[in-house]
């Protein structure tokens, strides 16, 4: 974060990540569980994402629900 944005990162297996954009108008609230739903990764503003990710979850068959690409499904 910086006085411009904050980004909440959640890793999965150390290699592969994905970022959030805080609404200025929002707060987080981080438990002990993955907390980063649906990715959309069209909207390079609110999202960043390590380069691999999705071909990652595709080549080991990690998105079960094949509807869009909820990286707590996913990954959590």
């Amino acid at each position: 974060s910086d006085v411009n944005e904050i980004w909440y990162m959640e890793t999965a297996g150390g290699h592969h990540w994905v970022a959030q954009r805080i609404p200025d108008d929002a707060y987080v609230i981080a438990p002990n569980q993955t907390g980063i739903q649906e990715i959309d990764f069209n909207d390079p503003e609110h999202y960043m994402y390590s380069d691999d990710l999705k071909e990652f979850a595709e080549k080991n068959h990690l998105n079960k629900g094949r509807k869009g690409f909820n990286f707590r499904d996913i990954f959590g």
